[in-house]
Formats: C-alpha cells, structure tokens, sequence
C-alpha cells in the first residue's frame, strides 16, 4: 500500500473539507456577529458570567459542518474508537472557577493501549470573541492549543503512553464562554503510518485554496524581492538583479551584479536610491538602483557575523547577526557605512522591525520576539520579551500591533515526528504592543497541517491594509483578513508546486521531515518573501524563481518611516586588573592581528591591512579589494583571508607589503573567513563557508592555489572553527557541529585523516594547539587530549569561573575571548590540570582571537578596536 493512499482517500474528504467551508463558515457569522471594520481593542474586557465550556456531541454540528470527524469516520484506516461524542458529552464533568476565571471538561476513559500505539485525540474547539489557552491531557500527554472565534478541529497524535484514564480540557488564560464540540479518541494501533492520518489544526474558514504550477517570471532563482516604478529587484546566491516588468506581467532582465557572498535579504534605503542586501557571512552591501539597469555597488559593510534580516528606518539600517545581536548601522551616507551599536541576547536573532522608538527583533530557535527601545542608539534597553509557539521568524508592526510569523514546531514536544509539537509552530501571532513593555495576545492562528523541514529558515510576514501576507517557506504564503486582530481569516492559501519530473524536484526525508501534503508526488515551491504592490504579489521562491500573483487584496506595503534617534557615547576604556591597556581605533571592523618584528598588522576588514607599530600608531595602511577577515605570518610572509577574495599572500619588508598572488574560490558564495598555515608556512587551512574549509597550496607564494586534497565535512561551521596553533607542529583541525577534520603535515606532505567525532562542540566554543595537544574549550571549562587517542582530560575548571570562546596561547598563557558576550579570559596554563585564573573582564565590542606572546597580548575586537594589554610587574 502506498504511504500516502490514506491521505489519497481523506484529501478526498478534504474536498468536503472544501465543500462545507463556505457553510460552516456562514453557520459559524450566524452564531458569532463578526465586525468587518476596525475593532477597539479596549472594548473586549468583559468576561462571560457563565464561566461554562459547552459541549456538542454531533459529528456534523451545525457549527462546524462534519469536518470534525474526517479520520474517525472514513479512510482505509482502520481504527478503535476509545470515545465518541455523545459519550464524551454525556459523562464529561464541568467544572469552573469564577474567582479565576477557569474552567475545565473531563472525561473517564480508562483504555489500556501499548506503548507504540498510535492514538489521535480529535476535538472542534471555538471561543465567543478572544483568544484562550487551552490545556488538553491525554494519558501522560499534555499539549496546549491556542483558540479563538473560528471554529478549529485539532488532530493530537498520541504515542508512548500505556494507559488513558481520562481527556481533560483545561482553560488556563482567562477564561470566556467557549465551545468543544466532536471530542473522539482513537486508537490506530502500532502498525499505521502516521502520514496517512491527519494530524495538526484546520482551521474552518472560506479560503480559497490556488495550486500555481506556472513559470517563473525571471530565468534566475530568488530568495528575496522587492518592486520600484517598474522594475524588479532580486536576490540569489551571491548576485543581485534587475528586471524591467512589461504591462503583461513578463519581465526582461536589465542588470547582474554578482560575487557578493550567500545573499539572504534585502530592503531599500529611506528615498528608495539604494538597495541594502545582507549576504550571511560576508556581511551587507550597499547597491545603487537610481538607474535599474545600470546597477553598482556603492560600499559595502562588514557585519559582525553572518547577516540575516534588515529593516531601515530613517538614516539608520538594523542587521540581524545570529548570535551577535542587531547592529546599528548609520547609513546617511552610503559610501561610509558606520557601526553605532548593537543590541545582544543569547538568542539567535533572525528578523526585525524598527517601529519608531522599538525595535522589534524575532529570536529563532528560543521562540520568541523581543522589544528593545532604542530611542537612545548608543544605550538600548529591552523592555520586553514575548513567548511564541513556534520559532520566532518575520515581524512587522502597524498601528500598535506586532504580527509576528512563526514556524516549526511549538511549544509542547517536539521529540519525534509522532508528537503533536512537532511541526505545529507554522502560523500568525497577534499582540497589542500599544504599551510595548507588557504585550497583550491578541490571536495565534495556525496553518493547516503539521510542517517541519528545517533545511531552509526563511518564514516573512508583510502587512497593507486590512491584510496580512505570510510566506511558509514549505507551504506557499496565506493571505489573511486581519481587520478584526482578535481573529485573522485565511482568504487565502497560494501553493507553489514544484513537478516531479523538474531539476527542482526535491525528494523529502520522511524519516525527519513532516509535510501536510503528499511529498512522494509533488514538491513546493520554497516561498521565502513577499513583495505587495497595488493587486499584486511577487513570490520569491529559492528553487523556481519569482512568481507574480494577482490579488485583489494586495496593495503597497507603507516604508514611510524616519525617527530621530539619539546617539549618546560608550562609556571609559577599558582596565584589566594587572595589566596596562592601550587601544586602537578605526571605523572598520578589526578582525585579527599578528606580529614580526617591530610592527603588528592588523586584519582591518573593508579598511585593508593595517600595519601598527609597537606603541598602536598607525605607519602604513594598504588598500584591499575585499574584507580582511585574518592574517597569519610564516617567515617574511602575510597571509590574509579576505572575504570573497580568497586568500592572499604578501611580501613583508619592514612596515610596507608587497602582494604576490591570490588563491581565488570557486563559488561566489565562497568566503575566507579564517585561515592556519602549517608550522613550515607550506600549506594554508581556510574556512570558506558555513559547512566548507579547503587546503591551499604555499610551497610557492608567487602562486598560491587551492588544492584537490578533501575532507569530509565537520558539520556547520559559523565563524572562527579552525584550531589556533598546530598540535605536535604535525596535526591541524577543523572542528563543526558533528565532527573533526583532522590534517596531518609531516615529510613535506599533508594529507586528510578520518573525521573524529566532536563531543565538544558549542559554537561559543574553541581549540588551540598546546604543545602535543589540543585543548577544547567545553563545558565551562576545557578538555585536552591528543590527535589519534581516544582517551581525553576529564573537564578541567577555572577557579569556579565558566569559560567560552575561541583561544589562543603561548605555551604558557591561554587568552579565551568570548564575541558573543564580550567576555576575555586570561588564564595561566603552565600545568594544565592546575589553570591559574590571572584576569577576567567584559569589553562592549567583540573580542575575538587573540595574538598571545611574553611580550603583548593583543584582542581585536571588532569594532571596538584592537586592544594591548602588557603585564604590570
């Protein structure tokens, strides 16, 4: 039997699904008077006095069409009915609270099952007018639903439990007259497949649903669009191009501009002159549009780590750099791009919105969106933070209300493709954010189905009017009706199906992902953004190109934002207990540094190589095509790795260089961000992208090359993932999330060794090279142990202090410096079992790696410059 011939025959009771919308939904206006104009948010304070859930027992009520009962009463599963309506309602105790305002409905079951049965709680919920939490308990499962006025069903799979003594719905917001109506219970056994069931929420409303199977309208893939005065504008894959739009809907295009790195998102500058584009680890550039066809790159700014969304307001552009925060960007003038600030979490920060004073910011993986004011650029402050169900994507706001597009799974478990959290965190969150320190929900509506494929991070959320334009990157994009906040209705549901028989086909990971729609036959369209113009949207899709739909909702998304903001100054310089300090600033981004002789040169990003001398004067500066991200020296050799440059390797004569020849990559989107060479200078590691490092060919520097010699991957590399040093002056590492690459130097020939594994890892984590070994930074503390043994150090801690970071040592003194937080430490580790703590201290930039010698230590720190610190005695 087919995996999907069940969802065949229940896709067949979806057209019923389809049928009755149109009824339910009109049955559903009868019932609840819905106000098709703005809605007073104040006015919805009043509470039922009733305090009561009722309970329908009619598989097809008059509420909700039948639509309720789909896997239960048809299918060619087979199945065993624990509870059914009409008992569920006649033995079900209610009982409420009115001090507070709860309420709860409860039915005995007492079913034994086995533990790899397949149960599926389904149940057809809906409140009076607000949102309400609900809590419902099966056996040792517990999920929580959020309701609100249109009629939802909700298909719970149900598994590892042995026994269910009772169903429990439980009001756990404030509570509001509300409805449960069609409460089934069933068990599947253990032999179903979980594909052929339907499982998730569906929601019962009038949407009319469009499968586009149609040709893209550009020949290039896209990630990202946007429309200005006849012309379209799109990303992908490290270019950037234009396109003149005909009255037919065609297109024709007029520009490339190309080699800017992994191009992720874009957006205009105040007076639509420019296009800002951020490119994940090569950071933003700035592009000239006054003449689309005749594109060109005005400056470019380097991030602080890998790019992601970007919103402008005013003079000021807001970067998403993962990890790293939201920068402040002052781009009054385009060709000098500078750092003001930024704000920081532990979080991954993903998207974000500047409304004004507030700066509204989407943490992925930590669920959640949030709220700084930034009235004050040089002092931000976060008065907020809202709890998603679902990972925490696109934000917009308008008219005091933050619409907030979420994705994967929700809040309850998520820990295989049985749970009913895995892949039901797709959807649209609504708050009142008219007092932005205490948010008030307004609704949480899901998409239909459950969907959960992670290969690609991109959920969006656009707002015009009335409506809301929101792309699911697996599941096409929704167009809702958002005039009543309180309850959004899909009007909309655009699919953009990819056939079987294309180069696009994708075949699907049944085993990891979880799709709502057959993935066997057809693929999707990867809708990542929406560009809304007057009757119109333009779909960017990462594997089919750009589609233009026609929409008689749609109509120009308002960029019309400009706010004064403050910029106070950053507080004194920085003082380490035991030693001087001194610094050095520019107003590009210090990378890294190295020393010989009587000078230091300094890895200064889009300002080029910078070449102090011993006191931090600047003596000589040379000019480079691309961002210099890392400088190593071997003998009287630079070696640099400059961004989508390659690396590069130049001649030192004192404080001035010479450049000799440059070892390019192959991709656009290729990037040296960091590089080691061997303890001879002969051969160079360099890490190249997120998931890729590769070996180059020194022996002859007039004509460095890349060479053929591969390793399998480490895993996800994100910044700095080569060891610092190498171990035994013999072995050098690359180390990601699930492994690590090991190279053996030995004769004049290097050589890839099998990949270890990488019980190690954190990306606020590191390895440096210490003598024979090679110590980790883990754990708050660090392991050491040598290439090729099995056996490594238990954790060893610092004077009760907790460690992260990348380091770098000497021998003798270890410097672990922490981007992500701002934290340096300095540690004795002369024995390694028995580390002295010699200082500890928080800078406000980045510290990265440091140049560690008796003589110096010196941090680079992003852009808050490159620090010395001598030691007093």
């Amino acid at each position: 039997m087919s995996r999907h011939n069940g969802v065949i025959k229940t896709a067949g009771l979806l057209l019923i699904i389809a049928a009755c919308a149109a009824a339910a939904f009109f049955c559903w206006k009868l019932v609840k008077q819905k106000d098709n104009g703005s809605v007073d948010i104040e006015k919805r304070t009043s509470v039922d006095p009733e305090y009561r859930i009722v309970l329908l027992d009619n598989p097809v009520s008059e509420a909700t069409s039948g639509i309720s009962a789909v896997n239960v009463l048809d299918g060619d599963v087979d199945g065993e009915i624990l509870i059914a309506p009409d008992k569920f309602k006649k033995e079900a105790a209610l009982t409420s609270a009115k001090d507070d305002r709860k309420a709860s409905a409860s039915a005995e079951v007492k079913a034994s099952v086995k533990k790899d049965d397949i149960l599926v709680c389904q149940f057809t919920v809906y409140t009076e007018d607000r949102p309400v939490t609900l809590k419902v308990t099966c056996g040792s499962a517990e999920n929580r639903v959020y309701l609100k006025p249109t009629p939802t069903t909700y298909y719970m799979p149900i598994s590892g439990v042995s026994s269910v003594r009772e169903i429990d719905f439980l009001v756990e917001s404030e509570f509001q007259k509300m409805t449960i109506d069609s409460v089934y219970l069933v068990n599947y056994g253990s032999s179903t497949d979980i594909d052929k069931l339907l499982t998730g929420a569906y929601t019962h409303d009038e949407r009319s649903s469009d499968n586009i199977a149609g040709k893209s309208i550009t020949d290039e893939y896209s990630t990202q669009c946007l429309i200005k005065d006849g012309y379209l504008f799109s990303i992908y894959d490290g270019s950037i191009y234009s396109y003149a739009l005909d009255s037919d809907g065609g297109t024709e295009k007029t520009c490339e501009l190309s080699g800017l790195g992994t191009t992720r998102d874009m957006t205009f500058n105040k007076d639509q002159t420019a296009i800002l584009v951020t490119c994940r680890q090569n950071g933003m550039y700035i592009i000239d549009i006054t003449d689309p066809e005749n594109m060109s790159v005005i400056s470019h700014y380097d991030t602080l780590e890998a790019a992601t969304g970007i919103d402008v307001n005013g003079d000021y552009a807001f970067v998403c750099s993962r990890f790293f925060g939201v920068e402040f960007v002052d781009i009054s003038d385009l060709e000098n791009p500078r750092y003001i600030n930024k704000v920081q979490s532990s979080s991954e920060y993903q998207d974000c919105f500047s409304d004004g004073q507030y700066l509204y910011v989407g943490a992925y993986a930590n669920k959640r969106v949030d709220i700084f004011d930034i009235s004050d650029l040089g002092f931000p402050e976060m008065v907020s933070q809202i709890e998603l169900d679902g990972a925490g994507q696109g934000c917009f706001v308008k008219d005091g209300i933050l619409y907030a597009a979420t994705s994967l799974n929700s809040n309850n478990d998520s820990s295989s493709r049985l749970s009913y959290g895995t892949g039901t965190g797709n959807g649209l969150e609504l708050y009142d954010v008219s007092d932005p320190a205490a948010p008030v929900l307004l609704s949480v509506t899901k998409t239909n189905g459950r969907s959960n494929d992670n290969r690609f991070d991109v959920w969006d959320v656009q707002v015009s009017g009335n409506y809301a334009f929101v792309t699911d990157i697996y599941n096409g994009v929704y167009v809702y009706d958002v005039s009543d906040p309180y309850d959004p209705v899909c009007l909309r549901e655009i699919n953009l199906s990819i056939n079987k028989k294309s180069e696009n086909f994708e075949e699907a990971n049944f085993d990891k992902y979880v799709y709502p729609w057959d993935a066997a036959a057809s693929g999707r369209g990867n809708a990542s953004h929406v560009a809304v113009e007057d009757g119109k949207i333009y779909i960017s899709m990462a594997n089919a190109g750009v589609f233009g739909v026609k929409d008689k909702h749609a109509s120009a998304v308002d960029r019309d934002r400009s706010y004064e903001y403050e910029i106070s100054p950053s507080k004194d310089k920085t003082e380490v207990e035991g030693y001087s300090v001194s610094s050095y600033s520019c107003e590009s981004s210090i990378w890294a540094a190295d020393v010989q002789g009587d000078y230091i040169f300094v890895a200064a990003g889009d300002e080029g190589i910078k070449v102090l001398d011993k006191e931090l004067n600047e003596v000589n500066v040379l000019d480079t095509d691309h961002s210099v991200r890392d400088v190593k020296i071997y003998d009287n050799y630079l070696f640099t790795a400059e961004s989508c440059g390659g690396v590069s390797a130049y001649l030192i004569d004192g404080m001035y260089l010479s450049k000799l020849s440059t070892a390019e990559l192959a991709k656009d989107t290729d990037y040296a961000s960091q590089i080691m060479p061997t303890a001879d200078g002969k051969y160079i590691i360099a890490q190249i992208s997120p998931s890729r490092h590769t070996v180059i060919d020194a022996s002859d520097v007039y004509n460095l090359t890349v060479t053929d010699i591969r390793s399998a991957g480490a895993g996800t590399l994100y910044y700095r993932n080569i060891c610092t040093g190498v171990v035994a002056d013999k072995y050098m590492g690359v180390f990601g999330k699930t492994g690590i690459c090991w190279y053996s130097y030995e004769n004049g020939e290097i050589k890839a060794l099998d990949p270890t594994e990488n019980p190690y890892y954190r990306e606020a984590g590191g390895m440096t090279a210490v003598g024979d070994k090679c110590v980790a930074i883990t754990g708050g503390g660090y392991k050491y142990f040598k290439v090729g043994e099995d056996n490594a150090s238990g954790l060893v801690t610092v004077s009760d202090t907790p460690i992260a970071g990348k380091a770098a040592n000497d021998g003798n003194t270890m410097v672990v410096s922490c981007s992500y937080d701002g934290t340096v430490t300095i540690i004795d580790i002369s024995a390694l079992d028995d580390p002295y703590l010699e200082a500890r201290f928080t800078i406000e930039g980045n510290p990265d790696i440091a140049y560690v010698s008796d003589e110096m230590i010196l941090i680079p720190c992003r852009y808050g410059g490159l620090l010395k610190l001598t030691k007093e005695n």
